[in-house]
């Protein structure tokens, strides 16, 4: 009777272990599965940010670089202006001078004009009231009187304090001069802007 308590016993026990060791491979299984699954969840979503990420940053890049082209181009454009400006200012100063000290081709064309302007249209333009030939004179005097000027070396304000550039003679042409200080003072109004949106995520 003791003996065959003894194998019931011994039975029994080793039939728990199995129990419990089978529970603990299942448990065990399931458990790196599941972390196999976090890691393979984790690895995709980190894929997925770093690719959010790099598109994020090469967006950002790219409105970047659009807008400092955009602003070196209207940097460029407002020099243009500035230079265009200052010269068509210098030119006509001397052209008014000229009428006043008696210069026979300002005074004449003025008397063209006058004689041929109709004031009861209103406005003058210039390219209906000069015939061809006058035209071109006019063209060909202006210039004559920009080289003059231009000969002589300009030097421009503009884009702000410390923008100092010089149009000088270059090569049977004209070259625009600055320093870097010039540079820097002349671009970086047009960059400000786009560092502040930048920075500040502004529209």
């Amino acid at each position: 009777m003791e003996n065959n308590l003894d194998l019931l016993t011994k039975k029994l026990y080793a039939e728990g272990v199995e129990k419990a060791r089978v529970d603990a491979e299942a448990l065990l299984s399931g458990a790196r599965a599941q972390a196999e699954k976090l890691v393979a969840d984790a690895m995709q979503e980190a894929a997925e940010i770093r690719k959010r990420a790099e598109q994020d940053a090469a967006a950002l890049a790219k409105k970047s670089e659009t807008e400092l082209e955009a602003s070196a181009r209207m940097a460029v454009d407002a020099l243009k202006q500035e230079i265009t400006g200052l010269v068509a200012g210098r030119v006509a100063d001397g052209m008014a001078r000229q009428v006043m000290e008696d210069r026979k081709f300002v005074q004449g064309m003025v008397l063209e004009i006058v004689k041929r302007w109709d004031v009861s249209s209103g406005g003058l333009d210039l390219a209906v009231v000069l015939s061809d030939r006058e035209k071109d004179d006019f063209r060909q005097y202006v210039e004559q009187e920009c080289q003059e000027l231009l000969g002589k070396g300009l030097e421009i304000q503009g884009g702000g304090a410390g923008a100092t550039f010089s149009v000088c003679p270059r090569d049977g042409g004209y070259k625009v001069v600055f320093s870097e200080d010039s540079f820097r003072a002349f671009f970086s109004r047009y960059v400000k802007g786009i560092v502040k949106k930048m920075l500040y995520q502004e529209s």
